[in-house]
C-alpha cells in the first residue's frame, strides 16, 4: 500500500513526455534506497523531482521530522546504476537556478 502510495506521488511530481516521469526507475530505487538504509522512524522519503547534473541523475527527496522537512539528494551513475547518498552538507547537488533572460 506504501509503495502505490509513493507511485503515485512520483507521477503526480514530474510528469515528461506520455506521462511518463521523468528518470521514473530511478526516482523509486533512490526513495526505496533512503527509506531503507535511513530507517527513520516517523515519515517516509518521498520524491520531490529528479534532474542531470555532472552526467549523473539527481533524485531530490522530502521527509519529515518533527516539523522539519528534511532534503536529500540521491546521485544515480546512469552507466552503472550505482546509487549513494550525498552529505546533508553538499549543496553541489542541488538544481541549478533557472537562467535568467537576456534583454
Amino acid at each position: 500500500m506504501r509503495r502505490i502510495g509513493l507511485m503515485l506521488a512520483m507521477l503526480i511530481a514530474g510528469c515528461s513526455e506520455g506521462g511518463k516521469p521523468l528518470h521514473a526507475n530511478e526516482r523509486i530505487a533512490c526513495a526505496d534506497f533512503y527509506n531503507t538504509s535511513e530507517k527513520r522512524a516517523g515519515s517516509e522519503a518521498k520524491v520531490v523531482d529528479a534532474w542531470m547534473k555532472s552526467g549523473r541523475i539527481v533524485v531530490e527527496l522530502a521527509s519529515r521530522d518533527g516539523d522539519q522537512v528534511l532534503i536529500n539528494h540521491c546521485i544515480v551513475n546512469p552507466e552503472t546504476g550505482q546509487l549513494r547518498l550525498a552529505s546533508p552538507y553538499d549543496i553541489s547537488w542541488e538544481r541549478p537556478a533557472p537562467k535568467s533572460p537576456t534583454p
